[in-house]
This record gives C-alpha cells, sequence and structure tokens, in this order.
C-alpha cells in the first residue's frame, strides 16, 4: 500500500492543524514526544496517532534521526611494563612503569632494611 500523494497542510480541517502545529513544535524543542504532549496536556498516543497519520498521508517528512556527538577522552593504550623484585628479606616489591631512579632506589633502600 501506496502512502496517498502529499497534502497541503493549510487546506486540513482545523483541529488537524492543530495536531500539526504541536507535532512541528515538539519537533522543535527537541525532546521527546511523550515530554512534550506531557507538558501540553495532551494525549501521547494521540499525538503518535496523529504523527503515523501525517506521515503516511505525506504531510510530513519521516523523523530523521537525532544524531549527537559526545566527547570522549582516549587515554594511552600503550601496554604498562612492571617490574617485580624479591628481596631476600622475604619482601616483593612490584613496581609499574614510569617510576624514577630516585623513587625505586629509595624504596629498594627502606625496603632491604625491613628484617
Amino acid at each position: 500500500m501506496e502512502p496517498e500523494a502529499a497534502v497541503d497542510p493549510q487546506s486540513l480541517p482545523e483541529n488537524q492543524q492543530r495536531w500539526l502545529e504541536h507535532l512541528q513544535a515538539a519537533e522543535q524543542a527537541g525532546g521527546t514526544l511523550k515530554d512534550y504532549a506531557q507538558s501540553h496536556g495532551l494525549s501521547v498516543k494521540k499525538l503518535y496517532q496523529w504523527r503515523r497519520d501525517f506521515k503516511a498521508r505525506g504531510i510530513t517528512a519521516p523523523a530523521s534521526p537525532k544524531v549527537s556527538f559526545t566527547p570522549v577522552q582516549v587515554l594511552d593504550t600503550r601496554p604498562t611494563a612492571s617490574i617485580r623484585i624479591h628481596l631476600p628479606n622475604g619482601v616483593q616489591l612490584e613496581v609499574e612503569d614510569g617510576i624514577s631512579a630516585e623513587t625505586l632506589s629509595a624504596l629498594f633502600d627502606c625496603l632491604q632494611r625491613r628484617p
């Protein structure tokens, strides 16, 4: 079943023009039809029915999907290296890549002194 030929919105009965105006306002508002209908005291079901009817009759174009972008931060995904050191006193030290030589030396000295 093919849609009927396009209809001039001005030729619609007043009731249908009012629903069309609500649909256009809802689209401009950018929210959902449900939110628009509820905030304007309209029947959610009726608003969806009119949208479907107007699309089938060629009065409104099918809704284009809304595209939005969300900023993301790309983290360094390089694998990190780690070193595990077993001291004679039984203490184990595991450090990740990027630790400074001074910090590693201080940790090593401190942990070697432990009983």
